[in-house]
């Protein structure tokens, strides 16, 4: 007949050793969960910054186009008061030169904005994937504890039918 006692105590060590790594796979897979929501957070935040970006050049062309009427309105003034007409080839030149400078002022201005705004989504998708692979890997790694668990209890199964089990030299 098997020791009570030596019988309870590789089942409680089983048991406990199973228990302990079927843990480690949970805070694992919590971990891998917690930095996920942690990068999606700060993915976040970059997304919002990108959109600033955007609505920064939005106000910068305004200023632009705002300029570039005050400076067609001094040089319609000027022109008028020097007795030129406003339809005057130089006057004409001069609106047309100030649009396309201005206009080109505002495409430079959202072509940077759009590529910063790119590049700043670029790295919150990267985030994204970083928190994805974290929550992976946590996930794998409490596969693996589960796995290394169930392997514990067979393994105390065997030591245990080995010690006690019908074969046994006892008898």
């Amino acid at each position: 007949m098997a020791d009570p006692v030596s019988l309870t105590l590789m089942a409680a060590g089983t048991a406990m050793t199973a228990y302990g790594q079927v843990s480690e796979g949970a805070q694992a897979a919590q971990a891998g969960k917690d930095n996920r929501t942690a990068t999606y957070a700060e993915a976040e935040y970059q997304d919002q910054q990108a959109e600033q970006e955007i609505a920064a050049a939005s106000v910068n062309n305004a200023r632009i186009a705002k300029r570039m009427k005050e400076i067609l309105s001094t040089g319609t003034a000027n022109a008028a008061a020097g007795g030129q007409s406003s339809s005057d080839a130089t006057s004409v030149a001069f609106q047309v030169e100030n649009q396309k400078t201005s206009i080109l002022e505002q495409m430079r201005e959202m072509a940077g904005a759009t590529e910063t705004a790119n590049q700043i989504r670029y790295g919150a998708d990267v985030t994204r994937r970083e928190g994805d692979m974290a929550y992976a890997e946590g996930q794998a790694a409490k596969r693996a504890a589960n796995l290394a668990a169930v392997g514990t209890v067979i393994k105390g199964g065997a030591s245990w039918y080995d010690k006690f089990g019908t074969n046994s030299k006892d008898g």
